[in-house]
């Protein structure tokens, strides 16, 4: 049997915020043992592999090193058809009072 680490101490090994090994573990995204009290545990060695195996696959992955995601949308340069205009910074307000 090998040794057994507590979630805590997978996220400071993997430098994970706090939390995040117990919870991608129940998602069923990285190899634990759950124990019947709802209790999450990292078998050293199941862990170890994994690990190999993910570096593995993305070393094989032609996106390795992992590219940036495309920008957002631009914002549109105009409001859409038919919305009141609004005056730019700095410009002055064409509308009459009372209108709106």
């Amino acid at each position: 049997m090998g040794e057994y680490l507590t979630p805590y101490q997978v996220d400071e090994l993997l430098k994970l915020p706090r939390g995040r090994a117990a919870r991608l573990a129940r998602e069923g995204r990285l190899p634990a043992c759950i124990l019947p009290d709802g209790t999450v545990r990292f078998d050293t060695r199941g862990l170890d592999a994994f690990l190999k195996q993910k570096h593995a696959q993305a070393a094989r992955s032609p996106q390795f090193p992992r590219q940036r995601r495309e920008a957002r949308q631009p914002r549109l340069p105009h409001p859409p058809a038919g919305w009141p205009a609004v005056p730019a910074a700095g410009q002055a307000d064409s509308r009459q009072e009372g209108e709106l």
